[in-house]
């Protein structure tokens, strides 16, 4: 079994204490030959974990601190926030280097499909569970990919499927997706 050291999540993230690449620059060494970067620790609010990734401590007083995964935080800024159970892998083998080049997306299968169920005048289109077939009874926010085109959908029971932007959803079209949103208006 192939073992890739897999990205680690922010330890304690805080809304809006995110740094930016910008910030991190002059704590980044280079290497030209393979093109992997390192993290400079050598202050206590920077620092690596037990499994080798960077980590960097913001503060913002007089109470908020948060902790951030370095290669995340340029990676997110590169992609944009990453979907929830994304796992994102080491493509060069070094859990130090934080070259969001050197990472690649594992995206988590989708929850749901989009499945036609029978009803006595004619079929409706609707979010069905993937793993048991059921049709989906409560609200839930998915993603479809439309003409390649990622929106925002909310899901309601008994009600047609309409993105966040207003975008009518042509099930015919449309496919459950586990990607990053990519319409302007559903963001």
């Amino acid at each position: 079994m192939e073992t890739r050291p897999r990205l680690g999540r922010h330890p304690n993230y805080v809304s809006g204490l995110a740094p930016t690449p910008d910030a991190l620059k002059p704590y980044i060494d280079c290497e030209l030959v393979h093109g992997h970067w390192f993290f400079l620790d050598r202050k206590p609010t920077r620092r690596h974990d037990a499994t080798g990734q960077a980590m960097i401590r913001v503060r913002q007083f007089p109470l908020d601190a948060g902790v951030f995964n370095v290669a995340r935080v340029l990676l997110e800024h590169r992609h944009g926030e990453l979907p929830p159970r994304t796992a994102v892998y080491s493509t060069c083998g070094l859990p130090q280097c934080i070259n969001p080049d050197h990472w690649a997306f594992a995206w988590p299968a989708p929850r749901y499909r989009l499945d036609a169920v029978p009803v006595a005048d004619g079929s409706v289109w609707r979010l069905v569970v993937q793993k048991t077939g059921a049709v989906l009874d409560r609200a839930a926010a998915v993603l479809l990919e439309i003409d390649g085109v990622v929106h925002r959908v909310d899901a309601l029971p008994e009600r047609p499927l309409a993105a966040a932007c207003g975008t009518v959803v042509d099930p015919l079209h449309a496919s459950v997706v586990t990607r990053a949103v990519s319409c302007q208006g559903c963001r």
